[in-house]
């Protein structure tokens, strides 16, 4: 049995795609498009603040569908979407008054430090002060993980047609 060796899903959108995109989109997708442009916009300070809110994600190959389906539906970059995958888990702890870990999915285990690809991903400083809060800035990666199931969830798996 072989193994494919898997690499990260990274789907840049050129200018000329972006607006084709943008002006397709409507509900959930626009307001995560407008979130991550948000998001981006709020990350490009300074080189030293970029530096310091760089984190590496780790991501397991198995999750590679699910978040090319999550790419393909949302129009994000690799990045972007872990972002707000991130970004959405915190969101949800907060309108349950849940701490994350609470969460049911949250991985009781650390992500394996094999069969996996890491991913630089440039946090905005309120989801890295909510991650320092909760001492989860360690655990970002089972963050992220939480939040693309959740993402994937609720924007694929319930939204299925036919």
């Amino acid at each position: 049995m072989s193994t494919q060796n898997h690499q990260p899903v990274n789907t840049p959108v050129s200018s000329d795609r972006a607006s084709t995109v943008k002006d397709t989109m409507n509900g959930p997708s626009q307001r995560a498009h407008e979130i991550a442009h948000q998001n981006r916009e709020s990350r490009t300070a300074t080189d030293s603040e970029m530096t310091e809110n760089t984190v590496l994600v780790k991501i397991p190959r198995a999750m590679n569908d699910k978040l090319t389906d999550l790419i393909n539906f949302l129009g994000l970059a690799t990045d972007d979407l872990i972002h707000a995958s991130i970004q959405s888990i915190i969101s949800y702890a907060q309108q349950k008054q849940i701490e994350i870990r609470q969460i049911g999915g949250y991985p009781q285990e650390k992500i394996p430090d094999s069969d996996h690809f890491t991913q630089p991903v440039e946090l905005s400083g309120n989801v890295v002060e909510e991650l320092k809060q909760q001492d989860l800035l360690s655990d970002v990666s089972e963050c992220a993980f939480l939040g693309i199931e959740f993402l994937y969830l609720r924007l694929i798996e319930l939204n299925k047609i036919g």
